[in-house]
């Protein structure tokens, strides 16, 4: 791709007459291209009051401020000729005198009040909805925003208070399933991760109680409490004759090993030995369980019987890793239902609110009929330019908050004579934040919703996908789009069928691929107590 082309990409994902989905993959400029974007809407006279950009993270909004900043001191003290191309660039047409007038004076209007452009994260603006309308909210007006650094000591006061509680044979068993599997500290990092699903968890909690909890985590598996049920009188031979074990593990050379699973009674204790002559380290059936030679030396009945025993340990071990499944779901759900109670109660005593809660009490907010109306007919005459970054790995509730924000853009009483428009900028392949509720599924599921609605609202609407690169090297890139020109594999990273295909800006630039061998992750240890490791 020449370098024109990419920048005739650029200028039309920073129209600011049109929303704007943007798909841009990692060195497409894709930050140059936010700036751009707010530079366009500030010179078309829109106010900076009226455009509000939403960061994943505060570096990001930091670097968009210092970029911007950079930007308009440069307007505002450069020669005449260096501004008509640097306007030209961004608006990829000549610029008139009054907009390089108008160019020129952005740098003291922004300067003069620095907090009316909103560059911020989603959690940073929830803060500011929630203390805007704190009483709508059914909040303090005085609470306090947690920071996750904040957060943290009360979440381990909160853990701690409820470790050592005991209410409950069930409790007991959730506790003591913990206790086996993690340390305190492990606990502790992976508690905040889980917060999210606290309200939906507790809720079912709440109506069910803890016991109906435990059991239907089970039922729903079709699976016993006990793991060891599943296995209790299947491991003494009946489904595979022990003539065939014998002369099956003879031909392997193994016969001290034959002679000694040849008692039931030994085979009981040595069943991790037995299930490992079928399946392999990842539970799966061996797939040289049986060789040319061996077939040879046992015929084709003992044959049979074996590949009949492997399926069979096989299913055996899936419903094994189901139980497993449905005991850590039962305990972590009732854990996280108790630590989290106590973690509510304490940051009420403070008046403090966390990240999650920033996001639930706005989207409730929102969402309410009775109070829901009031606060968007408050905000309606405020954002008319929403801009989204790092959209692939904004959760499901954190689009819902945008999503209200936006929805009068393109039908309803909100329109106005104003243009009004939405941005989102993001790449489904490098979301990584699934583990905070991120779901890049949703990335491509909105931009065909949004997409369909600016049509129906006969609204200007552009799909620009960003596939150039400013940083790496073509022959670097080919390689990327090989592995992933295979199906399952393009699937597997952007959730669509969609091409996978990159371009470099620079044609001439070098690059070496070096393929390492996987580091393999050392065995983690579990813990019989809560100590701390």
């Amino acid at each position: 791709m020449t370098l024109a082309a990419a920048q005739h990409l650029q200028q039309r994902a920073s129209d600011p007459t049109s929303s704007v989905w943007v798909s841009a993959s990692a060195g497409s400029g894709k930050t140059t291209v936010l700036v751009s974007r707010i530079l366009r809407l500030l010179l078309s006279g829109i106010l900076p009051h009226r455009i509000l950009c939403l960061t994943y993270t505060k570096a990001a909004a930091m670097e968009m401020r210092l970029r911007l900043s950079k930007e308009l001191t440069r307007w505002a003290t450069c020669e005449a000729t260096a501004l008509q191309r640097e306007l030209e660039k961004h608006t990829g047409t000549p610029p008139t005198q009054a907009m390089m007038d108008h160019a020129r004076s952005l740098f003291a209007i922004i300067s003069d009040a620095p907090d009316a452009l909103r560059i911020q994260t989603i959690h940073s603006f929830c803060q500011s909805i929630l203390a805007r309308f704190p009483i709508e909210a059914d909040l303090s007006p005085g609470f306090t925003a947690l920071d996750e650094y904040q957060a943290a000591p009360l979440l381990r006061r909160a853990m701690e208070h409820a470790w050592q509680e005991n209410h409950s044979e069930t409790w007991e068993k959730a506790k003591n399933w913990c206790t086996a599997n993690y340390s305190m500290t492990q606990l502790q990092d992976l508690l905040p991760g889980l917060m999210g699903e606290w309200p939906e968890i507790s809720a079912v909690m709440f109506e069910i109680g803890e016991a109906d909890y435990w059991a239907q985590s089970f039922a729903a598996l079709n699976v016993p409490e006990n793991e060891q049920e599943i296995w209790r009188g299947q491991m003494e031979g009946a489904a595979l004759p022990m003539a065939a074990l014998r002369a099956w593990l003879e031909a392997k050379y193994d016969a001290d090993l034959a002679e000694f699973l040849s008692v039931p009674d030994t085979r009981i204790p040595m069943r991790d030995d037995y299930i490992n002559l079928f399946l392999t380290g990842d539970l799966l059936p061996r797939k040289r369980l049986l060789t040319k030679e061996i077939i040879h030396k046992i015929g084709n009945d003992y044959t049979a019987m074996l590949l009949a025993e492997q399926e069979r340990i096989y299913a055996l071990s899936e419903r094994a890793k189901d139980q497993r499944l449905a005991t850590a779901s039962a305990a972590m759900g009732i854990v996280l239902a108790r630590v989290s109670t106590a973690y509510q109660l304490m940051k009420e005593q403070h008046g403090a609110l966390d990240f999650n809660d920033l996001i639930q009490k706005t989207h409730q907010l929102l969402d309410s009929r009775a109070m829901g109306e009031w606060v968007h007919y408050k905000l309606d005459g405020g954002i008319d330019h929403v801009l989204v970054d790092e959209a692939q790995d904004t959760a499901p509730l954190q689009w819902e908050v945008i999503t209200r924000l936006v929805n009068e853009f393109f039908a309803g009483s909100g329109r106005n004579e104003n243009t009004r428009s939405l941005f989102v900028v993001g790449d489904p392949k490098q979301s990584i934040y699934s583990f905070q509720g991120a779901d890049a599924r949703v990335f491509q599921h909105l931009r065909e919703s949004y997409g369909q609605r600016a049509a129906e609202a006969n609204a200007s609407w552009q799909d620009v996908p960003m596939q150039h690169s400013f940083r790496t090297s073509q022959n670097l890139l080919v390689v990327v789009d090989d592995v992933f020109a295979q199906p399952d594999k393009r699937v597997a990273l952007q959730n669509s069928d969609d091409a996978i295909a990159h371009a470099t800006i620079h044609d001439k630039r070098m690059g070496q691929i070096k393929i390492y061998p996987p580091i393999p992750a050392p065995p983690r240890q579990t813990f019989s107590g809560m100590a701390a490791d």
